[in-house]
């Protein structure tokens, strides 16, 4: 006897659709990797919003283009109902998001840290994170810089204010799956000097991880940071568009096969998936009769 429990797949940075046991969908950070604002950030997926196969819950981790960019397409494409609701996202990037996509405010959730949500499917817990902090890091831009290149280049002071939202402020979620009991984690956070998420894997005991790769990060870096989450299966995000194959010097297949091994030297039951754009996983338990 097999029960399929979860079906996952990547779509690009930080899109995922999950598809849960019942046929609901949850999509992560929306986009298929085309932005008419931003001609040179580019990715060619394939892949167009008409593609995904739903949108139950979306889940937005932070407000930059490459996260959020078809949120308005697949919230009209997949609408079933007027009462909205179904777009959680950082708490204090709502109204400004609103504002540039024209979304309507009843379709918003506004998510504050250490925030639960008990809802029909799932329950979801927000937690702070930040966008800064990997070793090396750019100071980045200040105010006064974006203003001065707003001056030279006649730029959208909006959008200009909702990416320095996104990188001001950014989630993690953790998530139980009602019905089958699945735990799993979405993060991208960087540095956790705000919220201990290892402490919080120890008792949440999560089934998978969907956890973002930095460039700075060696295979052990990685595999050091994934150990700690306690969950036997981790798949890396966010890794396209960071230019890992150019930092590391390593394809995608090498990075991961040299993370395992680091991982397998360490007796870490862990294991980072190598996944593929577009390809559905399957995650569950089964029983076989012999």
């Amino acid at each position: 006897m097999k029960t399929r429990s979860i079906k996952i797949r990547w779509i690009t940075t930080t899109c995922f659709e999950v598809v849960l046991h019942n046929g609901k969908v949850i999509l992560f950070d929306p986009w298929t990797g085309k932005s008419p604002g931003h001609p040179e950030f580019q990715m060619d997926t394939g892949m167009q919003p008409e593609d995904f196969t739903g949108a139950d819950y979306i889940f937005l981790s932070h407000t930059h283009f490459d996260h959020i960019d078809d949120v308005p397409a697949v919230n009209s494409l997949f609408r079933k109902d007027s009462y909205g609701g179904r777009i959680f996202m950082p708490a204090l990037s709502a109204y400004v998001f609103a504002q540039q996509y024209d979304i309507p405010y009843r379709d918003i959730v506004p998510m504050f840290p250490n925030e639960t949500f008990d809802l029909e499917d799932l329950v979801v817990t927000c937690h702070r994170c930040r966008h800064f902090g990997d070793v090396n890091d750019p100071i980045g831009r200040s105010p006064s810089k974006i203003k001065e290149r707003l001056m030279k280049t006649g730029g959208d002071p909006e959008n200009e204010f909702m990416h320095a939202m996104g990188s001001i402020e950014e989630v993690d979620l953790s998530i139980t799956v009602k019905g089958s009991n699945f735990r799993f984690l979405v993060l991208g956070g960087r540095i956790y000097r705000f919220n201990n998420i290892y402490k919080m894997s120890e008792t949440f005991n999560p089934d998978f991880v969907i956890r973002q790769v930095s460039p700075g990060f060696t295979p052990k870096d990685y595999a050091e940071i994934i150990a700690k989450y306690n969950a036997p299966i981790v798949f890396p995000s966010h890794h396209d568009s960071h230019d890992l194959v150019k930092a590391s010097g390593m394809s995608y297949k090498e990075y991961f096969t040299k993370v395992n091994e680091e991982l397998s030297a360490t007796g870490s039951h862990v294991k980072v998936i190598n996944i593929e754009r577009g390809r559905w996983y399957s995650i569950g338990m089964y029983a076989d009769e012999e």
